[in-house]
């Protein structure tokens, strides 16, 4: 994607809770600036979900005020080329979900361990196996 793209995303964080509330109230506000809203998280290693407002950079001054009368005190923006590159092979957020995201490993590949990874699940299907894959 190109950098001059202005498709991206305004991020709040905070509690789930609170954030499921947020987007409700955004969403009664009926904004038509707004393209579309999820909420993610908590994930390791954050202790906070986010909420994620994607919109066109020219629109998101008109969602951050609505945002700033519904109680929030900051916000990020993130363009979408940003986001692909975080997630790219050697991108910043592929790499942490690469080593938070807990792992399967079949009960044959578990005997050729000599050490267990942390955050490990044993399964007996090896077709769900992170490490073989059959």
């Amino acid at each position: 994607m190109a950098k001059h793209d202005d498709f991206g995303k305004l991020l709040v964080f905070g509690r789930r809770d609170e954030l499921v509330a947020l987007k409700n109230h955004l969403l009664k506000l009926s904004l038509r600036e707004v393209q579309s809203t999820k909420i993610q998280g908590p994930s390791p290693p954050y202790k906070d979900a986010v909420l994620c407002i994607y919109c066109n950079e020219p629109n998101a001054d008109v969602i951050w005020a609505s945002l700033q009368q519904l109680g929030v005190k900051r916000r990020i923006w993130k363009y979408g080329y940003e986001t692909e590159k975080d997630w790219e092979p050697m991108g910043r957020l592929r790499k942490l979900n690469e080593q938070y995201r807990p792992r399967r490993i079949c009960t044959s590949c578990l005997s050729s361990m000599n050490e267990l990874p942390s955050n490990i699940t044993i399964v007996e299907d090896s077709s769900l196996c992170d490490y073989c894959g059959h």
